[in-house]
């Protein structure tokens, strides 16, 4: 049952992804498109008003969180498929449970700080 969770959390991981990537996406190369004035949306100053606002930090972790679980459990059932090892197994869902932790509060820090700035 646990299995199924995780592996449907894989696949809504995907969708969560597309979705935002495909909102930032848009945002940053269809400017002329959607009309939303900014001219230079890859600009420094352009990102930096961006990541200010608490609607694309919100965005920009969702990415990061759908982004690092789809990663990581694609990752993790590639390392698992080529192992036959319980012991082995516990190690790698260990290794990839701190290392997705440890990953996700160093790159959670850059947009939440600028947010508060």
């Amino acid at each position: 049952m646990l299995k199924t969770r995780m592996q449907l959390l894989f696949y809504l991981s995907a969708i969560g992804l597309a979705v935002f990537l495909g909102i930032h996406m848009a945002v940053q190369h269809l400017n002329n498109v959607l009309a939303t004035g900014d001219t230079a949306p890859t600009s420094w100053l352009s990102m930096i008003g961006r990541a200010t606002q608490n609607g694309w930090v919100v965005i920009y972790i969702l990415m990061l969180v759908f982004g690092l679980y789809h990663g990581l459990y694609g990752l993790r059932g590639i390392i698992i498929e080529m192992t036959k090892s319980d012991k082995a197994i516990n190690l790698v869902n260990r290794i990839f449970i701190v290392g997705g932790i440890i990953i996700f509060a160093w790159a959670a820090y850059i947009p939440i700080a600028l947010a508060t700035r």
